[in-house]
């Protein structure tokens, strides 16, 4: 019988980023050894997706610790409760998205139901209850090595590539108004500074080329008003900048464009725009911070620049935009990476640590800090 695997995924929708991560291993899972189970906080059209797709979902709103002892020890039985009633085996928790002091990890240790805490990125000041975790995923080295684990077992595992999603999007410049000669510079993601929109806006105004459009999707997530104004007011003035807001049909916005940035200005973990680029053939372009050059090879399958070196970005711009042949070559490049590194062994490996929490009791390791890398960063 199939071991009931419970997803705590910590949101309702595919809202990209950590929760995609996590669902793109949950559908590929072999189900005739985990039998997955997706917590979702509530009904939403997710619930319908997974169920197309055979996977089971249950509706549990967040917990956290809120200061009442009483309050917290009953949400540790409620959760206990739920796991015996679904049957759990062992519970996969994303990290960073059921709080610092979830019951469900209390009600995991009571039951010695086998636990793992998947970490999206780095965390110096990790839940003290992170000492119950059987095993500790960690979506990059970089991620792995900067995080403050203490004597957790670690094991690096990057994100997976989702080619059955993203290599079938299609162009949707007839929506947008955009001709198939237009050159279409692309981002993708939250419009706020650390995700490095500021460069991207410089970019348009700098590449004064009438048959090079910019396109921006993704939520507003900056709260400064000050930039909001200086955002809106950008993209009223230069019709070649389309501002999409959220999009549900990232892959078609991936099939619109011809070159993609990603000008982040944090340490990024390991961004899912780099997968999903790469899926869909397209070349990126990309600043070099985090786990990113674990994934990006300067010159092989995409291009990095340093942060805050926006000259070496608008000269790969330029270069890609003027080179469809080096577009099409990084690109291609992209897709074999991520096809032979990034889509089946990722996958294979969780589920040799799913064995290995099984086959055990459940209880945290002993002994000192043990760092795996599972997937590594060499091409050669």
């Amino acid at each position: 019988m199939a071991a009931r695997v419970c997803y705590y995924l910590g949101t309702y929708e595919d809202w990209g980023g950590a929760s995609r991560a996590l669902l793109n291993f949950v559908v590929r899972v072999n189900r005739d050894k985990f039998d997955p189970l997706v917590v979702v906080t509530e009904r939403g059209a997710l619930v319908g997706t997974l169920s197309q797709k055979g996977i089971a979902t249950a509706i549990c709103p967040k917990h956290d610790w809120n200061g009442n002892p009483f309050r917290f020890a009953l949400d540790v039985m409620r959760s206990m409760l739920f796991l015996r009633r679904h049957k759990v085996h062992l519970i996969h928790m994303n990290i960073g998205s059921m709080g610092w002091k979830p019951p469900e990890v209390v009600a995991a240790r009571l039951l010695r139901i086998p636990l793992i805490m998947h970490f999206h990125m780095v965390d110096p000041d990790p839940t003290p209850f992170i000492k119950h975790a059987r095993h500790i995923i960690a979506v990059s080295e970089y991620v792995a090595t900067h995080s403050q684990f203490g004597t957790s077992r670690v094991k690096a595992i990057h994100n997976l590539s989702d080619l059955e999603r993203f290599t079938r999007g299609h162009s949707v410049r007839d929506e947008l108004g955009l001709a198939d000669s237009d050159l279409v510079v692309g981002f993708l993601g939250h419009v706020k500074r650390l995700k490095g929109i500021d460069l991207f806006l410089r970019l348009a105004a700098e590449i004064e080329r009438p048959d090079v459009k910019f396109l921006i999707a993704g939520e507003m997530m900056e709260t400064d008003p000050a930039f909001a104004a200086h955002f809106n007011g950008i993209i009223t003035s230069d019709p070649r900048i389309r501002y999409l807001g959220y999009r549900t049909d990232p892959e078609n916005i991936y099939a619109t464009a011809d070159v993609l940035i990603m000008p982040t200005q944090c340490e990024e973990a390991c961004a899912m725009v780099l997968f999903e680029t790469a899926a869909a053939r397209k070349p990126i372009i990309a600043s070099r911070t985090g786990g990113t050059p674990e994934i990006i090879q300067d010159g092989i399958n995409g291009l990095l620049f340093d942060r805050e070196d926006f000259d070496t970005l608008k000269r790969h711009t330029c270069w890609l935009l003027d080179h469809p042949e080096e577009r099409l070559r990084l690109g291609n490049m992209a897709f074999e990476v991520v096809q032979s590194r990034f889509t089946d062994q990722p996958v294979r490996e969780l589920e040799r640590i799913y064995t290995e929490a099984l086959n055990g009791n459940g209880s945290p390791p002993e002994g000192g800090k043990e760092l795996t890398s599972l997937s590594g960063a060499d091409y050669k």
